[in-house]
């Protein structure tokens, strides 16, 4: 089982059916979608009552969005998302279910997510695709279709890097055989 609590409409249905090998992959997904901050503190508390030992995973992506809104007074926004962030931790302690929350930001509110968090990821998007950096995480690899496109960490990590000594070395020969 896994839920997934929507914010600004960002799970695309259509998308994840796509993507997935055969329908019944998704058949343990959950989704709810909440329109306003509110509506989002109340599927977040909804969820805290959902999430069993079997849940596989739980997913708020967005996770700042909604508590932005005019209509949540600026002397909530923090409060409620405590709450919630608090709450999250707490599924994530009590079941050690991975909880994966995004946001699109770089504020209070984001800070406040990424203090709760025991990982991040920074994913920035490339003229070859998404890109991911973290603490044990690069993407060093593209792929799109028929080709792919590498980064200099992708062949280090393969053929390990070349020393100075081997550069000044292959300089040293290349110069004496004319080739420089």
């Amino acid at each position: 089982m896994a839920y997934w609590v929507d914010s600004r409409n960002v799970a695309s249905t259509y998308t994840l059916y796509e993507l997935a090998r055969h329908d019944r992959v998704l058949s343990g997904l959950r989704i709810a979608r909440a329109f306003t901050a509110y509506q989002h503190f109340a599927l977040c508390r909804e969820l805290l009552h959902a999430v069993t030992p079997r849940t596989e995973l739980v997913c708020l992506p967005n996770l700042t969005s909604l508590y932005r809104d005019d209509d949540v007074p600026e002397h909530e926004r923090e409060t409620f998302l405590d709450t919630v962030l608090r709450g999250l931790v707490g599924l994530a302690d009590t079941y050690d279910v991975p909880v994966l929350v995004s946001t699109a930001y770089d504020d209070d509110l984001a800070n406040q997510l990424r203090t709760s968090a025991d990982r991040t990821l920074r994913c920035d998007r490339t003229q070859f695709g998404l890109r991911y950096e973290g603490d044990d995480v690069e993407t060093t690899v593209y792929r799109d279709g028929a080709y792919w496109q590498t980064t200099i960490p992708y062949w280090v990590d393969l053929y390990g890097a070349v020393d100075e000594t081997s550069l000044v070395e292959a300089a040293t020969a290349a110069e004496f055989a004319g080739v420089v």
